[in-house]
């Protein structure tokens, strides 16, 4: 019977259906998340069009030519990807089916070749702008302690730029055997 029915049923912790429903519908009203599917449809497109190819022959040129320097240009071309896309899977696929056959065929390691592609590709969710940066200031903001997305992009730049820094260095150090053809 109805009278058997709590009025009140948990759902979360103390919070009834209704106030979680509420909160989700509320949650979907924020500007910021239409930048997310803004991100993934620029990234298709880059995916698909040639800016790729284009990043990666630009990072060929500027370091090409040091020992490493094909290593070098895929961690220069993640970065610059992913400050595009604000994606790492997107920036894994785009720039990873252009350089993992052109490390191997140079003579890189293949499992060099896979690493410092998921590395550096994952350097997206750091760099800014990050889709996860976006969702994260959502979910944590309230009225009382707002947190902006550009609060978040601030502090991803040194970070971002200082992991891929530690990881041309590793490519230096990792690389120093790897014969140099020109670009």
């Amino acid at each position: 019977s109805a009278a058997d029915v709590p009025a009140l049923v948990p759902a979360i912790g103390n919070y009834d259906v209704v106030s979680v429903s509420t909160d989700m519908f509320e949650a979907t009203k924020k500007h910021e998340l239409l930048a997310i599917p803004f991100f993934v449809l620029a990234g298709n497109l880059m995916t698909k069009g040639s800016i790729a190819d284009r990043l990666v022959g630009v990072a060929r040129a500027a370091v090409g030519a040091v020992p490493g320097g094909l290593g070098l240009a895929t961690i220069f071309s993640c970065v610059i990807f992913a400050a595009i896309s604000g994606s790492s899977p997107v920036t894994v696929i785009a720039i990873g089916s252009i350089m993992f056959p052109m490390l191997v065929k140079e003579g890189y390691p293949e499992r060099y070749s896979m690493g410092v592609l998921s590395t550096a590709g994952s350097l997206g969710i750091i760099i800014p702008p990050s889709v996860p940066m976006i969702v994260y200031a959502i979910v944590v903001s309230t009225p009382q302690s707002p947190l902006y997305p550009s609060d978040l992009f601030i502090a991803g730049v040194l970070p971002g730029l200082f992991m891929a820094a530690m990881l041309a260095i590793y490519t230096l150090y990792a690389t120093r055997g790897v014969k140099v053809t020109a670009p």
